[in-house]
């Protein structure tokens, strides 16, 4: 299967609805159609990495460095998608005589830094919910203010600073071939907001998933260079040769459980039943 990822283009079309409909021809019925984007995590905050290289651990024995990953791995492949986004938009001015009042456009006005959400079931392990709250506590902690980085201020970072706390998302919206993109942000200066602690509240008896919402505020920005980037990440996500390669055809997937099996060790004993059953003599058998 080729994977020659690009833009979406404009497609030409005709006028067909005045009068008789022409439903003959479905070319022009082809509707933009929603529901397919993916969230690439472009960098980590420094201070979280540096507690990664130096082995700190959370209050329950974790890592950070497998913290970090499975948060990766939530946001890259189980966010529902990103919420927050807002439409570019004009201001007009009125032009008047002091009778008849006429608008023109006076500025155009588009999404500065703003608030953005992400939707997800959470893990057992709460492992978003303890990235957020280790995050939070490090930038400052709750019940000083003081900016601590959980302890790497004077061992291993010595000079704190906003460039040391943000992630950078990538968020790409792409057609139904998952291959063509609609539209591109590059979400910059990510800091998140909450650590939906209030997960942990639970009724006797009432048993069921929970769903969380990651809270972050961003600075977007969009355009021909970000649209070029996510053309090169949405290609690598085809071409890399790791488990978190994008497969489109099911047909080609290795699933994990196949691997069990690659060299015939299956059965009962993990002997390969085709050879120690004999099911000639089994169906010749008389009830």
């Amino acid at each position: 299967m080729a994977y020659d990822v690009g833009m979406k283009q404009v497609r030409q079309i005709t006028p067909m609805l005045r009068g008789v409909p022409d439903f003959s021809n479905i070319s022009q019925f082809n509707q933009y159609e929603t529901g397919y984007q993916y969230v690439i995590v472009c960098s980590v905050p420094t201070f979280l990495t540096t507690a990664a290289k130096k082995g700190y651990k959370l209050s329950d024995g974790s890592s950070v460095e497998t913290l970090i990953n499975n948060f990766v791995n939530a946001i890259e492949q189980e966010s529902k998608g990103v919420s927050g986004f807002e439409d570019l938009q004009s201001e007009s001015m009125d032009i008047t005589d002091g009778i008849t009042t006429i608008n023109a456009i006076q500025k155009v006005t588009q999404q500065g830094g703003g608030s953005f959400s992400m939707s997800f079931y959470e893990k057992s392990g709460t492992p978003i919910i303890k990235l957020c709250e280790y995050y939070l506590r490090g930038i400052k902690d709750p019940r000083t203010q003081a900016k601590t980085y959980n302890g790497l201020l004077g061992d291993g970072i010595d000079v704190p600073g906003f460039e040391k706390e943000v992630f950078t998302f990538m968020y790409i919206n792409t057609d139904n071939t998952c291959k063509r993109i609609e539209k591109a942000y590059l979400l910059t200066n990510v800091q998140l907001t909450k650590a939906e602690t209030t997960i942990y509240e639970a009724t006797k008896g009432d048993i069921a998933n929970k769903e969380i919402t990651l809270e972050f505020n961003a600075f977007p920005i969009d355009g021909a260079q970000v649209d070029e980037l996510a053309q090169r990440m949405l290609s690598k996500l085809y071409t890399r040769t790791d488990a978190t390669k994008l497969v489109l055809n099911s047909n080609d997937y290795d699933y994990f459980v196949l691997d069990r099996y690659k060299n015939d060790d299956y059965g009962y004993n993990k002997e390969n039943t085709a050879y120690t059953v004999d099911y000639k003599r089994l169906d010749d058998q008389k009830v």
